[in-house]
């Protein structure tokens, strides 16, 4: 593991990353402005806009009245989650860095709950929150089966370390020890996905492959299940159509995931077999996805919405195409992920 910090953390920053999110805003702000119990901690809010055209900082700047914490405004020219949460690590002043999207509003005692969880466990370098869905309508009756494709609900069944298997938090709500971010950056940390993701897609999972590195650092990741944000859900955002695109996603980013997760685990020897070699997890895909083409033909003709094999076919052929997407690259991302300068040996 890296450098074990002391107790005490300076304190928080709040980044809030948008796009074209101007009108989202406003109820993300009040509800920073309604911390409590937070007088001991100093804090601050970084607004990156993510190359938007709606200028979030004149909103920003009409609603953030807070007497005692500051708010920074950055823009952002290079598209992209990932690039915006880059600059603002770069731009906060405090230990921790909290990730609100400006969909999440985040519960009054939210600050002070980072601050204890982050104060009192030195060695976890991410702790996830618990998304409480807010809809603009109600959802449709497969929602609750799907709920975390969502980033809403438990990301454990009680508050404590996050299970090495499932290696993972979400991005939203979260909050990252700033000197862990800079640890892995210092050493020649990459994205992948964001370098090698197909581009007409929705991408996903950049916040797994943050949470997997940390892990193969050394590090912990930790769940606080009463560390609570409401997770504005629009009706255009659930629907079939957006669903099946996420789990498109999810199997394109699955591929990417594993390079970390099979360093991560004690892994059997097809496991292996497969990872390691780029010809065998092409024909395990191929053979996965006729496989599950007879259940997604018949979910999709007499189930219809809500069909968990449509969206298993969906997530595979996701994997396939970004298999072979990667061709070439596939071996040497391999031994980028199992040499890297960043993993503890």
């Amino acid at each position: 593991m890296g450098k074990v910090l002391g107790k005490k953390i300076n304190g928080i920053t709040i980044l809030i990353c948008t796009y074209n999110g101007a009108s989202r805003l406003t109820e993300t702000f009040k509800c920073l402005m309604e911390q409590k119990g937070d007088d001991h901690i100093n804090w601050e809010v970084i607004l990156v806009d993510n190359a938007s055209t709606d200028n979030p900082q004149e909103v920003a700047d009409k609603i953030w009245i807070h007497k005692r914490v500051p708010l920074r405004f950055f823009h952002e020219p290079r598209p992209g989650k990932t690039n915006a949460i880059e600059s603002g690590f770069r731009l906060s002043e405090y230990d921790i860095v909290c990730i609100i999207d400006d969909d999440n509003r985040v519960y009054p005692d939210y600050i002070v709950k980072v601050y204890d969880v982050m104060s009192n466990h030195p060695e976890v370098a991410i702790c996830g929150a618990q998304g409480i869905g807010d809809f603009e309508a109600p959802p449709p009756p497969w929602f609750e089966k799907y709920k975390d494709a969502f980033a809403i609900g438990p990301q454990a069944p009680k508050t404590g370390y996050i299970p090495v298997e499932h290696g993972y938090v979400y991005g939203g709500g979260s909050a990252i020890r700033k000197s862990v971010w800079f640890e892995l950056c210092d050493k020649n940390f990459r994205f992948l996905i964001k370098d090698h993701s197909m581009k007409s897609a929705i991408i996903r999972g950049e916040d797994s492959e943050m949470s997997f590195a940390f892990l193969l650092m050394g590090y912990k990741l930790w769940y606080q299940d009463d560390m609570l944000f409401n997770h504005y859900m629009p009706s255009g955002r659930i629907n079939w159509k957006y669903l099946k695109k996420l789990f498109f996603s999810f199997g394109m980013s699955d591929v990417l995931i594993g390079f970390y997760s099979f360093y991560t685990e004690n892994h059997s020897k097809k496991r292996k077999l497969k990872q390691t070699n780029y010809w065998i997890n092409m024909l395990a895909s191929m053979a996965a996805i006729i496989k599950s083409l007879p259940g997604y033909i018949y979910e999709t003709i007499f189930v219809g919405e809500g069909g968990y094999k449509v969206l298993l076919f969906i997530r595979k052929k996701g994997y396939l195409l970004q298999l072979l997407s990667l061709g070439k690259h596939y071996d040497s991302i391999n031994k980028e992920i199992e040499y890297a300068s960043w993993r503890k040996k």
